[in-house]
């Protein structure tokens, strides 16, 4: 993702009021949590108001030197959008999440990464290398079917207590070291070379 600031110029109709699901689309950002696959943001410039929500429903963040950010919403007469109030103190902690909503002040690129709302802040014409570098990274060393029910059992995780999401966890390992991808997970360790994971078709979790 590269400059995330989202400006709306829609003005509320004080009659008929204005259809605020057409402002994203057909899909909201929470449809990015549902993905399989690790979805990586790169955030260049203004990351504010429905772009700042974009980015956090993405796994992982990083961030140019200088890109700033801002909820804005508190100073624009709105509410915390489309689940921004749920993700943003999972990602930072209730106390800095209540900060920045509701100050809805801006905050630059080295202040995101100390409170953990980016992963790491890069120069400018780093930051797309680095992405992708990451990105690279659990592509050859990581097993899709690992990713894609990983992320399901976060994302789920948040909705459970500690003693259901141990029990799921339990059955979802004990699957996965059913698969050729645990054995391939293995022997790849021991022999000191990249993973060959096959890739996942989707008909199991």
């Amino acid at each position: 993702m590269g400059n995330l600031t989202t400006i709306s110029n829609a003005t509320i109709d004080a009659a008929g009021g204005t259809d605020v699901s057409k402002l994203v689309g057909a899909r909201h950002p929470h449809h990015l949590m549902t993905m399989r696959k690790p979805v990586i943001a790169a955030i260049n410039g203004a990351c504010a108001g429905m772009g700042l929500t974009m980015a956090l429903v993405c796994d992982v963040r990083f961030a140019a030197e200088g890109a700033k950010f801002a909820t804005s919403f508190a100073r624009r007469g709105l509410v915390a959008e489309y689940g921004i109030s749920w993700i943003l103190p999972r990602v930072v902690g209730w106390g800095t999440a209540l900060d920045l909503l509701l100050s809805g002040r801006v905050f630059y690129a080295d202040e995101a990464a100390e409170v953990g709302l980016v992963k790491e802040v890069v120069a400018p014409d780093e930051l797309l290398p680095r992405a992708t570098g990451y990105a690279e990274d659990i592509a050859v060393n990581c097993a899709p079917i690992s990713l894609a029910v990983i992320k399901q059992q976060v994302y789920a995780d948040t909705m459970r207590d500690v003693f259901e999401a141990s029990a799921v966890a339990e059955k979802l390992m004990h699957a996965s070291m059913l698969r050729p991808d645990f054995i391939e997970g293995i022997t790849s360790f021991f022999e000191k070379r990249p993973p060959n994971f096959p890739p996942w078709k989707g008909q199991e979790q």
